[in-house]
């Protein structure tokens, strides 16, 4: 709690790499209570910047003189869309994609960012020498734990579709069949894609 409230204090850094540095710690580790935080602190970058959008740069151009204000913007709009502690529903992704002031910067959005809207897939990788690695909709989970935690933020009645590209499909099937009891006790589905 102590390194989060030093985190949200250092939004307000003037420096913006101090920001950078700030949101990407709260993205990753922050609490729920960082999310509002991180909210309001893009708000106040919109508004210094809205209408301003020719004064940042186009491409990663680290010599121009605004190139730090626009990575600020950005670690801000990556912290709030990927953080494991809370789910950017359809409604939240939308206002992250109006703070975006040109077209790459939006469309470096929608890459990383994905769509909420639709199929929700699940797609998971068994590793070698460890549990492996799942992805839902445009979240990583490194553990069972973590997909679990995610999943958990959806609301009742979402319909996950399970993809695995494993050569160890007997390793995918029991993960499969841990996650759809667990759905199912949540009041959620976890159904195979069609070719699965």
């Amino acid at each position: 709690p102590e390194l989060e409230a030093l985190a949200v204090e250092h939004l307000d850094d003037p420096n913006p790499e101090v920001v950078i540095h700030a949101a990407s710690t709260l993205g990753q580790f922050g609490s729920t209570g960082a999310e509002m935080p991180l909210w309001q602190r893009l708000e106040r970058w919109l508004q210094e910047w809205k209408g301003r959008g020719e004064e940042l740069p186009k491409n990663f151009d680290s010599s121009h003189p605004n190139f730090w204000p626009k990575q600020a913007g950005q670690a801000l709009r990556q912290a709030l869309s990927q953080s494991p502690a809370w789910l950017i529903d359809r409604e939240k992704l939308e206002r992250l994609r109006q703070s975006c002031l040109d077209k790459d910067e939006l469309q470096q959005f929608n890459y990383q960012a994905g769509n909420l809207s639709g199929e929700i897939r699940i797609t998971f990788q068994p590793g070698y020498d460890g549990w492996g690695n799942a992805q839902i909709a445009h979240y990583n989970c490194d553990s069972l734990s973590a997909l679990k935690m995610k999943l958990s933020q959806f609301p009742k009645n979402t319909t996950f579709t399970w993809n695995s590209y494993s050569q160890d499909q007997e390793a995918a099937e029991q993960v499969f069949s841990e996650l759809k009891a667990f759905l199912e006790g949540k009041g959620m589905m976890l159904e195979k894609r069609k070719d699965q």
